[in-house]
């Protein structure tokens, strides 16, 4: 029932399978117990009871939460079964965060949605693997004296960034703040905007005609033209009449690239932009442990790393996740940090961290991984390789979700 009811595309929901099954296996054992201690007449058997209790221990199991006691405690209405019923829920979800992610994180891992996993409580990886080993080192940054084109460069390069580090040399990588994508293109814009076009069009062709008029009457006080005078050209009066007047012209294309490159070539006034000089940064030694906590409580999506206050490197959700899982598959026979560093530095720069990790976990899980063949024609080989370290039972629960697919 509680497969059917994850697989099925509808929204039918997973908490009552899942407390109903729970119920029905704790009812089973309530009434074993009566049949085979009939006689016990000190100690009254209620099925009942060991159903309710089954029902809390199972559902926390599954879901991982405490909440499932409260749950139960409303739908009775009544707190007589508190302690069996806090007692199981607590021992199920203790045992079920070393066996398998919860039930709505296996649904996120198949539907490949981003997330962040939980930490085992007693792994050690966690306190030994820093920031630095998983950090992305190859950043796209802009300094204070980046021209207007090397802006336009960078915006061009990477169409999925939003928010872009501002440091205040190449020399020094300090961090200065952050700035947005939209911001920038704005700047952009408005550097290059027909309004301020046109404008130099427009200068550019009276300064013409003032040339041409200059050329035809050699030295004449061009001054005096735009007083309506007279000029006496061989017996013959010519009125010359310049007013304002505002033309409707633009430049040609070489005019064109010329004014851009000119343009484009000036260093922006980065005090006009809006700079968040307070981004979230992490010290380069700061450990997964921590950085896991920080990006759980505040709902980070990147922080920066720095070292001295210059930036390193960035962590992003992504590449946290992938550590942790990297810490969780590790998490009997961790590697120090020194030994992570070297190898992540040992590996080719166009491969990712993404792969590194899946790499790893590969090596690791070669001889304990399933397919659907094995779980189909040796059930009896797939059930005994449980018996294989928990880090990897992971697999075998998404691959036994996935049959339900097919």
């Amino acid at each position: 029932m509680s497969g059917i009811c994850i697989t099925l595309p509808v929204a039918c929901g997973m908490f009552t399978p899942v407390l109903l099954i729970g119920a029905a296996l704790g009812r089973l054992f309530g009434e074993l117990l009566v049949i085979y201690f009939p006689n016990v007449s000190s100690l009254k058997i209620v099925p009942g009871s060991y159903a309710l209790v089954g029902a809390a221990a199972f559902s926390g199991a599954a879901t991982q939460t405490v909440s499932t006691a409260v749950i139960v405690f409303e739908l009775t209405g009544q707190i007589v079964y508190m302690v069996p019923v806090l007692l199981g829920v607590a021992l199920s979800i203790v045992i079920a965060t070393y066996m398998y992610p919860s039930i709505y994180d296996v649904g996120i891992y198949l539907k490949r949605l981003p997330f962040l996993p939980n930490l085992l409580p007693t792994s050690s990886a966690v306190h030994k693997v820093c920031v630095r080993d998983f950090m992305l080192s190859d950043l796209k940054y802009l300094t204070l004296q980046f021209t207007y084109k090397e802006i336009k460069d960078l915006l061009d390069s990477t169409k999925k960034m939003r928010t872009f580090p501002l440091v205040d040399s190449r020399e020094s990588f300090v961090l200065i703040g952050t700035v947005e994508r939209r911001d920038l293109e704005l700047l952009i814009e408005q550097r290059l905007c027909d309004e301020e076009r046109r404008k130099v069009a427009r200068h550019c062709k009276l300064k013409r005609k003032f040339n041409c008029l200059n050329t035809m009457h050699g030295k004449t006080d061009i001054a005096s033209l735009t007083k309506r005078d007279d000029i006496d050209d061989g017996g013959k009066s010519v009125k010359i009449l310049i007013d304002p007047v505002e033309f409707d012209c633009d430049l040609n294309s070489e005019e064109r690239e010329q004014w851009e490159e000119e343009r484009m070539n000036a260093v922006p006034n980065y005090k006009n932009l809006a700079i968040d000089y307070a981004p979230f940064q992490l010290v380069h030694t700061t450990t997964l442990f921590r950085a896991h906590a920080v990006f759980s409580l505040l709902s980070l999506q990147r922080a920066y790393i720095t070292n001295c206050g210059r930036l390193v490197g960035m962590v992003n959700l992504e590449n946290l996740r992938e550590a942790v899982e990297g810490a969780r598959l590790f998490g009997g026979s961790p590697m120090s940090a020194d030994t992570e560093r070297d190898e992540l530095q040992s590996v080719e720069k166009n491969v990712s961290v993404k792969s590194y990790w899946r790499q790893k976990k590969r090596r690791r899980c070669m001889n304990t991984t399933f397919n659907k063949a094995q779980l189909f024609v040796y059930p009896s080989r797939a059930i005994s390789q449980l018996r294989q370290p928990l880090h990897c039972l992971n697999d075998v629960i998404a691959v036994t979700l996935k049959l339900w697919l097919f």
